[in-house]
Parts: structure tokens; sequence; C-alpha cells
């Protein structure tokens, strides 16, 4: 038998009762609570998402005749889509439309897997991806594993440090002049609710001006990663196309001391960065960074719109 199988195997059941014995508490606490999937497995799905439509705006400039231009198109409304329901179901707080575009979302990643299938002949690995996260989601919105974990938590014997009681001669000792622990305790609590709500808080946890960072993030480094090739065409097509990544790239950086100081000025300044750069340069061949600075430009706009309104 294989030596490598069986240390698999081992690890596998080892982390199962790690998970049990230790985690399982946690899990089930978060699978109770309707809002936690939106800080962890939603975005997840939206970092996967704007990673995957960062490099296909840049074939738009093919053959337009070409079938992989074609597909190239489809894939991109295809991922766009996927985008635009994960952003609006993350800061949505009707129970109802978030039911409605968990389905659509479950709908959205067959298609993905259909197209995919129809065009290469092969199951798509992020379209199973985002099958079975947007299942897992489907099941958190609709109270399913909420259900579960109601029913896991009595069965589940692990040890809720929350209950333990301090011990009295310790919460009686108080030594003369040192800071009471109740005071204390409420001055972090106060603390830690003035952060959770100040505008720097509020703007790095928006998932459209994070959907708009990862997109452009991802594709100047696909922009850039040529030049260490040392490929003198590759020179000359970033010449044709100084103004629009000149545009391009200042409104990244507005937008990034926008997202770190919450400052709503800078943001509308990145998304108008963004717009401006489509006219740096009109040739055909810009025609998807150009559409890609569209995109850019719409959702840093949604991010701050949303953040005025108080989401």
């Amino acid at each position: 038998m294989n030596i490598s199988f069986v240390l698999n195997i081992i690890c596998l059941i080892w982390i199962c009762l790690l998970i049990k014995n230790v985690e399982m508490r946690e899990l089930l606490n978060n699978w109770k609570s309707k809002d936690g999937w939106k800080s962890s497995i939603a975005y997840l799905v939206l970092f996967v998402a704007s990673t995957n439509i960062s490099p296909l705006f840049i074939l738009i400039g093919m053959d337009r005749t070409s079938d992989i231009y074609a597909f190239t198109l489809r894939y991109i409304l295809m991922e766009l889509f996927i985008l635009l329901l994960i952003n609006v179901m993350i800061t949505s707080t009707s129970e109802k439309l978030q039911k409605v575009f968990s389905l659509l979302l479950i709908l959205s990643s067959l298609v993905v897997i259909g197209a995919v299938y129809s065009f290469i002949s092969r199951i798509s690995f992020y379209g199973l991806f985002y099958l079975l996260l947007s299942i897992y989601i489907v099941c958190r919105v609709f109270g399913l594993l909420e259900k579960v974990a109601v029913s896991w938590e009595s069965k589940v014997k692990v040890q809720d440090l929350s209950s333990i009681d301090t011990k009295p001669e310790m919460a009686d000792s108080q030594v003369e002049g040192d800071i009471d622990v109740n005071d204390q305790l409420n001055a972090d609590i106060r603390s830690n609710n003035d952060e959770e709500n100040s505008p720097k808080r509020i703007i790095l946890q928006s998932p459209w001006l994070w959907s708009a960072l990862i997109i452009v993030v991802c594709h100047l480094g696909i922009m850039i990663f040529p030049l260490f090739l040392g490929n003198p065409m590759y020179l000359l097509i970033l010449y044709i196309g100084a103004i629009h990544y000149i545009c391009f790239m200042i409104a990244t950086i507005l937008l990034f001391i926008g997202m770190r100081k919450g400052s709503k000025g800078l943001l509308n300044a990145a998304a108008i960065s963004f717009i401006i750069s489509i006219i740096g340069t009109l040739d055909p061949y810009w025609t998807g960074p150009n559409i890609l600075s569209l995109v850019l430009g719409v959702l840093v706009f949604i991010g701050g719109i949303l953040f005025k309104n108080g989401d």
C-alpha cells in the first residue's frame, strides 16, 4: 500500500477529530448566525470571480470573428453576473432578495459549467467551485445549516470558555490604584464599536470596492509582468497605451488610499480616473481594457454610493 496514501488518510482523520473536539462549537455558532457567511464564504466567491475576470478583457482585442472571441464575451458576462449577485447579496439586508439571488447563483454556476463544457468538452473547475459554494450559501440563507447546528449543539461535547466563571477571590481582589475591571471592559467595548462604525472600517468591508481593487491589481500584474521578459514589441504596446495606463494607475492609487483613509472624495476621484482612462486610447485593440475601466469605474461608484447611504 502507498505510504503517502496512508499518511493522507491519517492526516484527514486527525483534522476531522480536531474540528470535532476543538472547532465544532465555533463552527456551529457560525452556522446559527444569519449573516456569518457574508464575511467568509461570500468573499471567497468574490475573490475567485474577480481574479477570473481580470485577464479576460485582454482577449477582447483579438480577431472578432474567432470562436474564442465569442466564448470570451459570454464567459465575461457570466463572471460579471456572478460578481454582481454576490456583491448584492453581501450588501443587501432583505432576506427575500438574498434567497432569490442565492438560487440565481446556483443557476449561474450551472450555466458556467455548461458553457465551458460545450466549448472545450471539459467540466470547469471554477464552475464546480461556484456550484459548491453557492449550494453552501443557499443552505445558509434558507436556514438549513442553522437547524443542523441547533440539533448538533447538544451532541457536541466541547467546553465553552465563556461559561467558565472567574474565581471569587480573583474578582474581589482589587489593589488600590488599579483600574476597575468593569470600566476597562466597557472602554474596550466602546473602542471596538467605534472601530466597527468608523468610515475606514466600513469602506474596507465594502465588497464593491474590494472587487474593483482585486481586479485592477491582477490586471496590472498581467500587463506589467511581460516587461521583465524584455520583449521590445511589448514596450511599443505600452507606449501606445501610455495615457490609458497612466490614468489607470492613478485611479488604482486613489482607490487604495481612499479605502485606507475612508475618503469618499478619493473614491469618487478614482471612479472618474477609471472612466477618463477610456479616452486615453480609442484603438480597437484597447477595447477590452477600456471596457474593464468602465466596469471598475462603476464598481467604485456603486461602492461610494452605498457608503454614502450608510450601507
